[in-house]
């Protein structure tokens, strides 16, 4: 049985515990995108979207980069696309996979104070972000 009061356990102890190595973060996450259910779901957010030429789309929490690509495309040479995420490692990853997309600027930045000024976004996504930040009600206002 779980104890609630117990100290939390990381997961690469976790990992050791259950002997299990623990995934590259990134490629975790690349490879949830590239299943069949990631393809759909992410089809379906992106015309929910409706992103166009010309616009401005902001991805909070950016990870990899796994969507940078598809925004591009979609806001094309005239738009600009703006990753943002906190974590260094998904950052590096996002600059190499979006290195030929000169729509698209990385930014490192934590949800709570987004390296955007106020009324220059036209569209904005957050996917499985709130559930890693402190205030998630502050960081959708």
């Amino acid at each position: 049985m779980f104890d609630r009061n117990m100290d939390r356990v990381s997961l690469s102890a976790m990992s050791t515990t259950f002997g299990a190595p623990r995934p590259d973060p990134a490629d975790y996450m690349l490879q949830a995108a590239a299943s069949a259910a990631g393809c759909g779901y992410k089809q379906e957010l992106m015309e929910l979207m409706d992103v166009q030429p010309g616009q401005t789309a902001l991805d909070v929490g950016c990870g990899p980069g796994t969507d940078l690509p598809t925004l591009a495309g979609r806001v094309g040479v005239s738009g600009t696309v703006i990753g943002v995420d906190r974590d260094p490692a998904m950052l590096a990853e996002a600059r190499r996979r979006t290195s030929d997309l000169p729509a698209v600027q990385i930014r490192e930045a934590d949800a709570h104070a987004l390296p955007v000024e106020p009324g220059t976004v036209d569209r904005a996504r957050i996917d499985r972000v709130l559930m890693h930040v402190t205030e998630p009600t502050s960081v959708l206002a």
